[in-house]
């Protein structure tokens, strides 16, 4: 299974819409071919109270619909602190529906010996001012919480498959020519640029609920290139992506020559 790469969903903004986003992977399973992972960046829960939006989420959180894949989202600026707090271990709300946490590096998948999906994330829009918080479900990010995941550098030194935030790294239109980069400014931050250079993920996912953007691949101080996507959200108004799928092949399992090779329309960053 491993070696053939884990296919991975992810997602934009839900804002709640778990009923939409649930039979679009369904769909999407039934069509392609199993999945074995999706991830959500941006806003997973309302962006506030929303009886009607919430009503809806209900059966998934009581388990009367069940959640069709392993699914992990981000904190984010909404309600989701409300139903973090209700759950029991604050973590997974209903069966294959789990909260990452304010900021950490996780493993997917592995199973002895092989490794599995290396996992890096932070939790909540980057905000300089917010105050450092021991809360369990993140809103708005800081400086300290780049700071956690940075503190041990050397568990990075081959670098990581996936990096998800919400907010984009201030390098990352470093080197392309206007025509290349997004249709609309995004909010940046110079932490996030020090994460994903020290991390050099493969994938960094993030978010712009209103905007699809997907960078030339950019070579990591690792050598190898990372691919940098950032999701519209579930029911854009625009049509813009919302969904991307991956097949990825743990970091470990990648022969150093294949890890190596850029494609032709890769920059530096």
């Amino acid at each position: 299974l491993v070696m053939d790469g884990l296919k991975v969903l992810v997602v934009g903004e839900v804002r709640g819409q778990w009923g939409q986003l649930f039979d679009k992977v369904s769909a999407i399973i039934q069509s392609k071919g199993r999945f074995d992972l999706l991830f959500c960046v941006g806003a997973f829960f309302p962006l506030e109270d929303d009886p009607e939006v919430e009503k809806g989420m209900l059966p998934f959180l009581n388990g009367t619909r069940k959640v069709p894949i392993p699914t992990y989202f981000l904190g984010a600026d909404d309600i989701g602190a409300k139903y973090i707090s209700r759950s029991a271990d604050e973590a997974t709300i209903a069966p294959n529906l789990t909260y990452l946490g304010p900021a950490g590096v996780i493993n997917l998948m592995g199973k002895p010996p092989s490794p599995g999906l290396s996992v890096a994330f932070v939790s909540g829009r980057y905000d300089p001012t917010a105050a450092q918080t021991s809360s369990r479900y993140v809103r708005r990010c800081s400086q300290y919480h780049v700071e956690c995941l940075l503190a041990d550098p050397t568990q990075y030194q081959s670098g990581i498959d996936i990096l998800l935030t919400n907010t984009w790294p201030t390098s990352i239109l470093n080197g392309l020519p206007p025509a290349q980069g997004p249709s609309t400014v995004q909010a940046m931050s110079e932490p996030m640029r020090r994460l994903s250079l020290v991390t050099a993920p493969r994938y960094h996912f993030t978010s712009s609920p209103e905007l699809f953007y997907e960078r030339p691949p950019y070579i990591t101080q690792g050598g190898h290139v990372c691919r940098f996507l950032s999701m519209a959200a579930l029911n854009d108004p625009a049509k813009q992506r919302s969904l991307y799928a991956a097949s990825i092949l743990p970091l470990g399992l990648v022969p150093r020559e294949q890890l190596l090779r850029h494609p032709p329309n890769s920059t530096a960053n």
